[in-house]
Order: structure tokens, then C-alpha cells, then sequence
């Protein structure tokens, strides 16, 4: 998709939010080293991700038309297996994922609840946000603040032992003031300490939040610094030409989001695969 899109009435919009999200997983392949490259295949009708870390976000595949699953799924599953790899299956928002609970329950997928894909212009944001004042929201531009975004982020997305290791391991070649443009890692400080933490993806003509984290005390009570870090990434795109905003959205944070000025555009149903376990060694 070639362009920056304008306005939320575009009829490629699904597809731009796709070309986003795979830019993302990209984005965590570093490209000096060979090991950390991830795995893609794209087809017409699906695509296989996979970055290779032992978490199913990291792992899947995008099922876009119906009548091939069964064989996409044979095709693609005996790579995720040989590497012992949990996995997950998005839906189109075209499928009906009422067809599909029966369908992949009976190839070992559990379905475990939607995305929601939101939302704006980011001319009509809201104006008025609150926020604290002490709150200074910045680019990652050095490896020392790479771990303290790290640091804040393994906390919401359950990164531990390898996992947390090998994340940190994709990025110990990048130089962050010499990296590619379509991405920006970001961290919210509040009276000196970093508290807040998310990453912006400019890729299928939108600009999307993804990873978006506070510390634990913040995230019970965040005071608006959440708010005020998406407002920051939303004005940064709106700097470089980017006039839609977009994020993937739990049912929890819908509310947030809606007062900012997101507008929900489509469900992204997930499926996991419920890998076997391996026998014990007696």
C-alpha cells in the first residue's frame, strides 16, 4: 500500500491495520544478525508470523479467506511444533469467528477474545487532555533507555526468563539514532522516574500504538499519564504526515481510548494453539 491514508471512510482500512501490524513483528527482527531475523510468509489468503520468542503474541497466522484453513493450517503448524513455539490464529474481520470456534477447536485452538481495532483522525483528538505537568514523554535514542522501556513493558506483557532475555537480545545491535524510520520505542517520565512506555509503527499509510505500558502502581491508577503518553505518539505522527491514528485495543481499555477520540473500526478474533506436551523424562 503505497500513501499515507486521510480519512477513517477509506475502504482499505483493515488491510492498512494488517500491513501495520506485520511491520511491527519486523521490527523486532534486527537485521545485523541473521538469527534474529523473523519467519514470514505471505499468501492470499493468510500469513505466518513468527519472531521466534516462546510467547504466542509474538507467533501466528493471519487467516484471511475461508475456504482454504484446514490446509493453511497443515502447512504452517509443523513449523511452530518443530520449534515448540505457541501460536495464535487472527481472523479477517470478514470471517465469522462463530464458524470458527467449532472448526479450529477441533485442530487444537482455544478462542480467547478479540482485538479491537480503533481509530481517529488525529486532527480531531481531543484538545483537552489531562495530564501531569511533570510528565515528559521521549524517544528511546540509547540502549540504557532501551532497558528502562523493558523494564516497563515485561511487566504487562509477561516477559520472563528467556523470553525476556531474547527481547532484549533483538535490539543489542541497533543504534537508536541511526534506525530504520518506520518505528519509535517511547518512555514517559514523571518526576524523574520512568513510568509509562509504548511503541508507534508507521507503516500501511496509519501510524498504531502498540506495547503500551505503565509501571504497576500507574497502571491501577494512572493519573493520565497514559493519556498524555498516546497524545505525544499521536502528535509525533501528525508531525511526520500521518493523519489516521490507530491501536489494538482490549475491551478494558476501550473506554480510555474512546474519550481520546478512537472510534472502533473492526474486531480482530484470536485463536491459541494448545500445544502437547512433551512426555517427562522418568
Amino acid at each position: 500500500m503505497s500513501g499515507k491514508l486521510s480519512s477513517l471512510s477509506s475502504v482499505v482500512l483493515s488491510e492498512a491495520f494488517a500491513q501495520n501490524f506485520i511491520a511491527y513483528f519486523k521490527h523486532l527482527a534486527a537485521p545485523e544478525h541473521e538469527e534474529n531475523k523473523i519467519k514470514i510468509k505471505a499468501e492470499d489468503t493468510s500469513s505466518l508470523i513468527s519472531v521466534g520468542l516462546n510467547l504466542p503474541i509474538f507467533n501466528g497466522i493471519f487467516l484471511r479467506e475461508d475456504s482454504n484453513y484446514e490446509k493453511i493450517i497443515s502447512s504452517f503448524d509443523p513449523y511452530y511444533l518443530e520449534n515448540t513455539l505457541p501460536y495464535q490464529i487472527w481472523l479477517d474481520s470478514e470471517l465469522d469467528k462463530n464458524e470458527y470456534i467449532p472448526k479450529l477447536k477441533s485442530h487444537g485452538f482455544r478462542y480467547i477474545g478479540d482485538d479491537n481495532a480503533l481509530a481517529m483522525e488525529i486532527e480531531k483528538m481531543k484538545k483537552e487532555i489531562s495530564f501531569p505537568n511533570s510528565l515528559y514523554v521521549e524517544e528511546v535514542n540509547s540502549q540504557e533507555r532501551f532497558e528502562k522501556y523493558v523494564d516497563l513493558v515485561k511487566l504487562k506483557f509477561n516477559y520472563r526468563g528467556d523470553s525476556y532475555k531474547e527481547y532484549l537480545k533483538k535490539f543489542e545491535s541497533i543504534d537508536f539514532k541511526n534506525k530504520p524510520t518506520y518505528w519509535r520505542k517511547y518512555i514517559g517520565w514523571l518526576n524523574g522516574e520512568a513510568k509509562s512506555a509504548a511503541t508507534l509503527i508507521l507503516a500501511g499509510g496509519i501510524a498504531v500504538i502498540y506495547e503500551e505500558a505503565l509501571t504497576a502502581k500507574l497502571a491501577r491508577n494512572p493519573y493520565g499519564v497514559n493519556d498524555g503518553t498516546v497524545s505525544k505518539l499521536m502528535k509525533d505522527s501528525l508531525k511526520m504526515g500521518y493523519k489516521i491514528g490507530g491501536v489494538f485495543s482490549s475491551v478494558g481499555e476501550l473506554r480510555r481510548y474512546f474519550a481520546l477520540g478512537f472510534t472502533e473500526q473492526f474486531k480482530v478474533p484470536k485463536f491459541i494453539r494448545i500445544l502437547p506436551r512433551k512426555p517427562r523424562n522418568r
